[in-house]
Protein backbone atom coordinates (compact mmCIF):
# COMPACT_ATOMS: atom_id res chain seq x y z
CA UNK A 1 0.00 0.00 0.00
CA UNK A 2 1.68 3.81 -0.84
CA UNK A 3 2.35 5.96 1.84
CA UNK A 4 0.40 8.73 0.41
CA UNK A 5 -2.68 6.49 0.85
CA UNK A 6 -2.69 7.04 4.59
CA UNK A 7 -3.03 10.75 4.36
CA UNK A 8 -6.81 11.81 5.49
CA UNK A 9 -6.84 8.92 7.09
CA UNK A 10 -7.86 8.31 10.87
CA UNK A 11 -6.43 6.52 13.45
CA UNK A 12 -7.62 6.66 16.68
CA UNK A 13 -7.92 10.28 17.51
CA UNK A 14 -5.49 10.87 15.02
CA UNK A 15 -5.47 12.21 11.46
CA UNK A 16 -2.84 12.07 8.80
CA UNK A 17 -2.51 15.65 7.62
CA UNK A 18 0.92 14.30 5.61
CA UNK A 19 4.26 12.67 4.79
CA UNK A 20 6.93 13.81 6.26
CA UNK A 21 9.98 14.35 3.76
CA UNK A 22 13.52 13.67 4.72
CA UNK A 23 14.18 17.21 5.25
CA UNK A 24 11.89 16.88 8.39
CA UNK A 25 12.36 13.78 9.25
CA UNK A 26 15.73 13.54 10.99
CA UNK A 27 14.69 9.21 12.35
CA UNK A 28 15.95 6.54 10.57
CA UNK A 29 13.52 3.66 11.57
CA UNK A 30 10.95 4.17 8.75
CA UNK A 31 8.33 6.68 7.35
CA UNK A 32 6.91 9.41 9.60
CA UNK A 33 3.92 11.35 8.99
CA UNK A 34 2.35 14.32 10.71
CA UNK A 35 -0.71 13.92 12.24
CA UNK A 36 -3.50 16.15 14.06
CA UNK A 37 -5.17 15.27 17.13
CA UNK A 38 -8.68 15.61 17.68
CA UNK A 39 -7.35 18.05 20.73
CA UNK A 40 -5.30 20.10 18.20
CA UNK A 41 -1.85 19.18 18.60
CA UNK A 42 0.25 18.44 15.60
CA UNK A 43 2.74 15.66 15.90
CA UNK A 44 5.38 13.88 13.86
CA UNK A 45 4.66 9.98 14.44
CA UNK A 46 5.66 6.70 12.90
CA UNK A 47 3.65 5.42 10.11
CA UNK A 48 4.26 1.56 11.49
CA UNK A 49 2.89 2.93 15.13
CA UNK A 50 -0.83 3.72 13.38
CA UNK A 51 -1.25 1.02 11.33
CA UNK A 52 -0.22 -1.64 13.95
CA UNK A 53 -2.18 0.67 16.74
CA UNK A 54 0.68 1.65 18.89
CA UNK A 55 -0.20 5.08 19.43
CA UNK A 56 -3.54 6.86 18.77
CA UNK A 57 -3.04 10.16 20.05
CA UNK A 58 -0.83 12.58 21.28
CA UNK A 59 -0.60 11.58 24.67
CA UNK A 60 -4.28 13.19 25.26
CA UNK A 61 -6.32 9.65 25.16
CA UNK A 62 -4.17 8.50 27.87
CA UNK A 63 -5.10 11.07 30.16
CA UNK A 64 -8.46 11.76 29.79
CA UNK A 65 -8.88 7.58 31.03
CA UNK A 66 -7.24 8.58 33.64
CA UNK A 67 -9.24 10.99 34.76
CA UNK A 68 -12.40 9.12 33.47
CA UNK A 69 -11.63 6.01 34.92
CA UNK A 70 -10.68 5.49 39.09
CA UNK A 71 -10.77 2.87 40.90
CA UNK A 72 -12.30 2.58 44.04
CA UNK A 73 -9.55 4.10 46.04
CA UNK A 74 -9.55 7.26 43.52
CA UNK A 75 -6.41 6.69 41.57
CA UNK A 76 -6.36 6.52 37.84
CA UNK A 77 -7.97 2.91 37.21
CA UNK A 78 -4.58 2.60 34.37
CA UNK A 79 -2.73 1.99 38.00
CA UNK A 80 -5.15 -0.60 38.75
CA UNK A 81 -5.25 -4.71 38.18
CA UNK A 82 -8.60 -4.59 37.01
CA UNK A 83 -8.22 -2.05 34.51
CA UNK A 84 -5.22 -3.84 33.21
CA UNK A 85 -7.03 -7.31 32.90
CA UNK A 86 -9.41 -5.07 31.11
CA UNK A 87 -6.60 -3.86 28.57
CA UNK A 88 -5.63 -7.62 28.28
CA UNK A 89 -8.97 -8.98 27.50
CA UNK A 90 -9.29 -6.07 24.67
CA UNK A 91 -5.99 -6.83 23.35
CA UNK A 92 -6.38 -10.56 22.87
CA UNK A 93 -9.26 -9.88 21.31
CA UNK A 94 -8.80 -7.49 19.04
CA UNK A 95 -5.34 -6.49 18.35
CA UNK A 96 -3.96 -8.52 15.82
CA UNK A 97 -0.61 -8.30 17.08
CA UNK A 98 -1.35 -9.61 20.25
CA UNK A 99 1.05 -13.03 20.70
CA UNK A 100 -2.24 -14.17 22.30
CA UNK A 101 -4.74 -13.16 19.40
CA UNK A 102 -4.73 -16.51 17.89
CA UNK A 103 -6.00 -18.09 20.88
CA UNK A 104 -8.98 -15.60 21.35
CA UNK A 105 -9.69 -12.78 18.88
CA UNK A 106 -8.17 -15.60 15.89
CA UNK A 107 -11.02 -18.18 16.94
CA UNK A 108 -13.73 -15.38 16.75
CA UNK A 109 -13.56 -15.02 20.85
CA UNK A 110 -15.38 -11.41 21.45
CA UNK A 111 -16.00 -9.13 24.17
CA UNK A 112 -19.66 -7.90 24.55
CA UNK A 113 -20.18 -4.65 23.50
CA UNK A 114 -21.37 -3.55 27.05
CA UNK A 115 -17.61 -4.46 28.28
CA UNK A 116 -15.80 -2.22 25.35
CA UNK A 117 -16.36 0.14 28.41
CA UNK A 118 -13.95 -0.21 31.50
CA UNK A 119 -16.50 1.09 33.78
CA UNK A 120 -19.07 -1.66 32.62
CA UNK A 121 -16.65 -3.93 33.07
CA UNK A 122 -15.32 -3.07 36.43
CA UNK A 123 -19.16 -2.79 38.18
CA UNK A 124 -20.12 -6.38 36.56
CA UNK A 125 -16.89 -8.27 37.37
CA UNK A 126 -16.62 -7.10 40.63
CA UNK A 127 -13.29 -7.01 43.09
CA UNK A 128 -10.50 -9.04 42.22
CA UNK A 129 -9.87 -11.91 45.29
CA UNK A 130 -6.15 -12.22 45.61
CA UNK A 131 -4.87 -15.43 43.90
CA UNK A 132 -7.28 -15.14 40.76
CA UNK A 133 -7.20 -14.45 37.19
CA UNK A 134 -10.34 -13.44 34.62
CA UNK A 135 -11.94 -16.68 33.66
CA UNK A 136 -14.80 -17.73 30.83
CA UNK A 137 -16.86 -20.51 31.99
CA UNK A 138 -17.07 -22.01 28.53
CA UNK A 139 -13.81 -21.95 26.98
CA UNK A 140 -15.82 -21.92 23.70
CA UNK A 141 -18.14 -18.43 24.11
CA UNK A 142 -17.38 -14.29 24.67
CA UNK A 143 -15.94 -12.19 27.47
CA UNK A 144 -19.60 -10.72 28.80
CA UNK A 145 -21.13 -10.81 32.45
CA UNK A 146 -22.60 -14.42 32.64
CA UNK A 147 -19.97 -16.39 31.13
CA UNK A 148 -17.36 -14.61 33.00
CA UNK A 149 -15.86 -14.41 36.99
CA UNK A 150 -12.42 -14.69 38.52
CA UNK A 151 -11.07 -18.21 39.12
CA UNK A 152 -8.10 -19.49 40.69
CA UNK A 153 -5.49 -21.54 38.52
CA UNK A 154 -6.60 -24.71 39.47
CA UNK A 155 -10.47 -24.15 38.26
CA UNK A 156 -8.42 -22.44 35.17
CA UNK A 157 -6.11 -25.44 34.66
CA UNK A 158 -9.45 -27.85 34.76
CA UNK A 159 -11.28 -25.54 32.32
CA UNK A 160 -8.86 -25.61 29.69
CA UNK A 161 -10.36 -26.59 26.12
CA UNK A 162 -7.71 -29.56 25.89
CA UNK A 163 -9.21 -31.68 28.75
CA UNK A 164 -11.44 -33.96 28.44
CA UNK A 165 -14.78 -34.23 29.70
CA UNK A 166 -16.17 -37.52 31.38
CA UNK A 167 -19.75 -38.06 31.69
CA UNK A 168 -20.85 -39.51 34.81
CA UNK A 169 -24.13 -39.37 36.70
CA UNK A 170 -25.77 -37.04 34.56
CA UNK A 171 -22.28 -34.42 35.32
CA UNK A 172 -19.55 -33.76 33.00
CA UNK A 173 -16.58 -33.84 34.84
CA UNK A 174 -12.85 -33.87 34.05
CA UNK A 175 -10.51 -36.30 34.83
CA UNK A 176 -9.20 -34.64 38.07
CA UNK A 177 -13.02 -34.08 39.40
CA UNK A 178 -13.94 -37.63 38.81
CA UNK A 179 -11.04 -38.52 41.00
CA UNK A 180 -11.50 -36.05 43.52
CA UNK A 181 -15.17 -36.38 44.11
CA UNK A 182 -14.73 -40.63 43.94
CA UNK A 183 -11.80 -40.02 46.77
CA UNK A 184 -9.79 -42.47 43.76
CA UNK A 185 -6.18 -42.06 43.11
CA UNK A 186 -5.56 -40.61 39.32
CA UNK A 187 -2.91 -43.32 38.45
CA UNK A 188 -5.35 -45.60 39.91
CA UNK A 189 -8.24 -44.52 37.77
CA UNK A 190 -5.93 -43.97 34.64
CA UNK A 191 -4.11 -48.05 35.10
CA UNK A 192 -8.07 -49.19 35.14
CA UNK A 193 -9.20 -47.26 32.36
CA UNK A 194 -5.96 -48.79 30.24
CA UNK A 195 -7.02 -51.87 31.27
CA UNK A 196 -9.73 -52.42 29.59
CA UNK A 197 -12.32 -50.87 32.31
CA UNK A 198 -15.59 -49.38 31.89
CA UNK A 199 -15.89 -45.62 33.87
CA UNK A 200 -18.31 -46.47 36.13
CA UNK A 201 -16.99 -49.98 37.11
CA UNK A 202 -13.33 -48.47 37.38
CA UNK A 203 -14.71 -45.75 39.64
CA UNK A 204 -16.58 -47.83 42.06
CA UNK A 205 -14.30 -50.78 42.04
CA UNK A 206 -13.17 -50.70 46.12
CA UNK A 207 -9.72 -49.94 46.27
CA UNK A 208 -7.11 -52.48 47.25
CA UNK A 209 -5.18 -51.47 50.32
CA UNK A 210 -1.66 -51.97 50.75
CA UNK A 211 -0.73 -54.27 52.96
CA UNK A 212 1.97 -53.27 55.54
CA UNK A 213 5.21 -55.24 56.05
CA UNK A 214 6.54 -55.33 59.35
CA UNK A 215 10.30 -56.07 59.74
CA UNK A 216 11.21 -59.47 61.18
CA UNK A 217 13.08 -58.73 65.53
CA UNK A 218 16.22 -60.07 65.36
CA UNK A 219 16.58 -61.82 68.65
CA UNK A 220 19.51 -63.65 67.72
CA UNK A 221 21.59 -61.47 69.83
CA UNK A 222 19.32 -61.36 72.70
CA UNK A 223 19.25 -65.40 73.20
CA UNK A 224 19.76 -66.37 76.85
CA UNK A 225 22.41 -68.72 77.34
CA UNK A 226 21.00 -71.81 79.30
CA UNK A 227 22.87 -72.67 82.27
CA UNK A 228 24.15 -76.26 82.55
Amino acid sequence: MDNLSFVGVRFGRLKVNRIATKEEDSHSNGVHVFCECDCGITILIRLASLRHGYTKSCGCLKRDMQTKYRSASGDPACWGRIYRVWRGMMSRCYRTTDKDYPEYGGRGINVCRRWHEFVNFEADIGNRPDGTSLDRINVHGDYEPQNCRWATPVIQQRNRRSNRLFEFNGEKLTFAELCQRHSIAESTLRNRLDKGMNLSDALMFPVRKRRVKHARKNHGSHHQTRSS
